[in-house]
């Protein structure tokens, strides 16, 4: 397992991130069971984590950076904006080059 706190500019938010490969460590780390997932938020001490197994896919890594940005935007008080979203499409993109930098650098062989 490893891990790595990121932190997201110009807001007071940050998660760890943790790349795994058995789902039991994170149930004996967190008490979370990933039991057939391969991505999932959730809250552990009050910090946000985010758990990918090393075997996930680019899809459901971008799917759980969503998941991170929203919880951002509702800690900030922030009501994205349907009718312009460039912002917040910007921001799940810089989220997701930090996410998948990590990924990458922890499953590569």
């Amino acid at each position: 397992m490893k891990r790595k706190k990121i932190h997201i500019p110009i807001i007071p938010f940050s998660f760890e991130l943790i790349v795994y490969d058995k789902d039991e460590e994170i149930k004996e780390t967190f008490g979370v069971d990933m039991i057939d997932c391969y991505a999932g938020v959730f809250e552990f001490k009050n910090k946000t984590k985010l758990a990918i197994k090393s075997s996930c896919d680019v899809g459901i890594i971008v799917h759980e950076c969503n998941h991170i940005a929203n919880k951002a935007f509702y800690w900030i008080g922030y009501n994205p904006c349907t009718e312009n979203d460039e912002m917040q499409s910007y921001f799940i993109q810089y989220i997701f080059e930090q996410v998948n930098k990590f990924f990458i650098k922890t499953t590569s062989k």
